[in-house]
């Protein structure tokens, strides 16, 4: 996957929303953020029911809703010390 894009809206709580991102509307309800980019109005949210609606409707007045989970591409984990370093504190 390429960079992860940042939709035009942001979250009811006024956060920037990005795509894979998990939304939370106050009734509970969570849906994952897509971007399609064949759609005319490519910014979707895929509810349980896997219909996709459009982010905009989600986000405002109406909808309420609000990012909970952000998705991250992975980080390489480096670690604290290097092994001669580790053997030098804990010579084991």
């Amino acid at each position: 996957m390429g960079t992860i894009k940042t939709a035009p809206w942001l979250d009811y709580n006024h956060k920037p929303i990005h795509e894979l991102d998990t939304i939370r509307h106050p009734n509970g309800e969570t849906g994952t953020v897509l971007y399609m980019a064949d759609r005319k109005e490519p910014w979707r949210v895929r509810y349980d029911d896997n219909l996709p609606r459009r982010l905009v409707l989600q986000v405002g007045v109406k909808g309420q809703a609000v990012v909970v989970n952000k998705r991250r591409p992975n980080k390489k984990k480096t670690p604290a010390h290097t092994p001669a370093e580790t053997r030098a504190i804990d010579p084991k």
